[in-house]
């Protein structure tokens, strides 16, 4: 399957000599709120990449439609209150942020998930169908996440046709989403039950199906900067990141 093919490959790229993996798992070591970290995987090459430098894995099944459904795979056997799903092509996820959503989880208890989200800064990223796109209510609940430009600036389109994305970034905010799922235990097993939703299939996006059923995703702004790696561009631009000193190595 291609599409699974370039993402093991990219979990397993190098980014200053060390697997994507393993700087995620680093970093996300480091959370307090956490009291186990496992890497849930079905490819043979990202055990053995984990097994190397010491992490949990467990193998699960390779037609798994969603990662948070891998996630209850591995894990609904065991006791837990809260449990973190954190993508494994985040290599500077901020440890304090994965607290952020466990502790928020904790004081809503109307919310099934929380997750992070960062104010976009770039005509690229904002552009950019990889950098996942959501707009929340008043009350720091998520209502939509999109590919595309959300909410699209109507104001800011020439004539033409043609928007002004520097101008539209200068005048109004735009949130990206940050690969990171904090699920309250029981809204992730019925969300492991229900069939992948019309939404979640046509923008390839799992947190769409339980929006879709009426699920409450809670969304925690960040300050701190992320950077996804998604393609051979974005890992050019992790390298430069930590050559200049952006964000520490794992």
């Amino acid at each position: 399957r291609p599409v699974r093919a370039l993402r093991v490959r990219h979990h397993l790229a190098l980014l200053a000599g060390q697997p994507l993996l393993q700087h995620v798992h680093a970093r996300a070591a480091r959370a307090r709120t956490l009291d186990r970290l496992i890497i849930a995987t079905d490819d043979e090459r990202i055990r053995e990449a984990a097994a190397a430098f010491g992490a949990e894995v467990v193998m699960t099944a390779p037609d798994a439609p969603s990662g948070s459904d891998r996630i209850v795979e591995a894990v609904g056997h065991l006791d837990f209150e809260i449990v973190v799903n954190i993508q494994g092509d985040e290599p500077f996820i901020d440890p304090a942020g994965i607290d952020d959503c466990v502790e928020a989880l904790r004081e809503a208890p109307d919310a099934a998930v929380a997750t992070l989200i960062e104010r976009i800064a770039t005509a690229e990223d904002l552009l950019d169908p990889n950098v996942v796109k959501v707009v929340n209510d008043d009350h720091h609940n998520a209502l939509y996440f999109s590919r595309s430009i959300i909410p699209y600036p109507r104001d800011y389109e020439s004539a033409d046709g043609e928007m002004d994305v520097d101008l539209a970034l200068q005048k109004l905010v735009f949130f990206k989403h940050i690969g990171l799922y904090a699920w309250r235990r029981d809204a992730l097993m019925r969300f492991a039950s229900m069939p992948p939703s019309f939404l979640e299939m046509t923008e390839k996006l799992e947190q769409l199906r339980l929006l879709q059923a009426g699920g409450r995703i809670r969304v925690i702004e960040t300050t701190g900067r992320s950077l996804g790696v998604d393609t051979p561009e974005d890992l050019a631009a992790a390298e430069r990141w930590l050559a200049e000193g952006g964000s520490e190595s794992a």
